[in-house]
């Protein structure tokens, strides 16, 4: 049963790229990745910017690993160990991505975890500056605005968000993992 919620869930994530309007084909990324790219001018603490090409790769390295949900456990991976395994869901690869943010130094990185209203499923996402970047959304969102993601998953059933500051939510989660 909790198979088809995690597969809703994912056609869900698709549909919002295509109606959302961020499609790869959009967008001529010097990368030729699926990511994509809405321009902002806002900087991040020490001169941290969503535009640095190294974190678009990270990103896009990140978005390559097989995605993968754990349905025996809704404790997320530690990063280590995502990439140790090269898979896993939502809230891993958000983790693996918040990780590298928090670890330049970047500051105001927060892990999203959206409810969905049956409260049968829900989905993970990185938000820094006020934008979202989520790696596991097909085709995956790099860097869009908080409200225009928040309000499209508000359309679909996902009003319910809880948002916790990545050093927190660190903290908490990866030690009750392995």
């Amino acid at each position: 049963m909790q198979k088809k919620y995690y597969l809703l869930i994912l056609i869900l994530i698709v549909l919002m790229g295509l109606f959302t309007g961020y499609s790869v084909q959009k967008y001529n990324s010097p990368l030729k990745s699926p990511i994509n790219i809405q321009n902002s001018n806002q900087d991040t603490d020490k001169n941290i910017n969503p535009k640095d090409s190294n974190i678009k790769k990270y990103f896009q390295k990140v978005v390559k690993v097989h995605y993968k949900a754990n349905y025996k456990s809704n404790v997320p991976k530690k990063p280590s160990q995502f990439w140790k395994d090269n898979c896993g869901d939502c809230d891993d690869k958000s983790a693996a991505f918040a990780d590298y943010l928090n670890k330049l130094g970047a500051e105001d990185v927060k892990i999203v975890i959206l409810i969905h209203n049956s409260r049968e499923y829900a989905h993970c996402a990185v938000m820094w500056k006020d934008h979202i970047f989520d790696p596991s959304a097909e085709p995956p969102i790099y860097n869009i605005n908080k409200t225009r993601y928040f309000n499209f998953l508000k359309k679909i059933g996902f009003n319910l968000q809880v948002t916790y500051p990545y050093s927190y939510y660190k903290n908490s989660y990866f030690q009750k993992s392995n």
